[in-house]
């Protein structure tokens, strides 16, 4: 004989959850769901435009250093002269006079013509009428 089914039994839920609980999450995670996509599509500004910002020239610093006054610590700011060559600068300068030109800096140990034409923008040079007679010696 047969045994009838047993009929005060709730019927199989998901997850352990009757039917009302189970719709009552399905309603809050759709309700959340919505929640998270206006809030992630107002910060990552969907339909809005790009704003076109109109970029300035690019402008390297000029700076010039004058050899002839200049302490060793302003001479290693130029391009391939580290402190060695500056203090070899300062004291060619201090023991062989005043730089004329900027191949005069080929007076000093370890200046060749390469170096001399990397930093020939950034050193200046006295004017024709300066005889060098103000100089401050270091």
């Amino acid at each position: 004989m047969a045994i009838p089914p047993d009929t005060d039994r709730p019927p199989p839920a998901f997850l352990g959850l009757i039917d009302s609980d189970v719709r009552v999450l399905i309603v809050a995670g759709t309700v959340l769901l919505i929640a998270i996509t206006i809030s992630s599509g107002r910060l990552s500004d969907w339909g809005r435009h790009a704003i076109e910002i109109e970029r300035m020239e690019s402008v390297s610093p000029e700076y010039r250093i004058d050899v002839n006054r200049a302490h060793w610590v302003e001479l290693i700011q130029l391009e391939g002269i580290g402190e060695t060559l500056a203090r070899r600068i300062v004291e060619e300068r201090e023991t062989g006079g005043p730089f004329r030109t900027a191949d005069d800096l080929k007076r000093v140990r370890g200046i060749g013509p390469a170096t001399v034409e990397k930093i020939r923008p950034h050193v200046r040079m006295p004017a024709k009428s300066d005889e060098f007679g103000g100089l401050n010696k270091r």
